[in-house]
């Protein structure tokens, strides 16, 4: 008699692995940073 257990080498990562949860905030990085970083420098003294 052999014990079979259910296959757990499957993580839940490869559920997802299709779905893009990086683009968002990449795409907000990338719009917003050039401005955020003029703000930055110019009052880099207040900081």
């Amino acid at each position: 008699m052999t014990d079979t257990k259910p296959d757990d080498t499957e993580s839940v990562s490869d559920e997802f692995s299709n779905d893009d949860y990086d683009s968002p905030w990449k795409d907000a990085v990338e719009h917003y940073f050039p401005e955020l970083m003029a703000v930055i420098i110019k009052n880099r003294d207040l900081i």
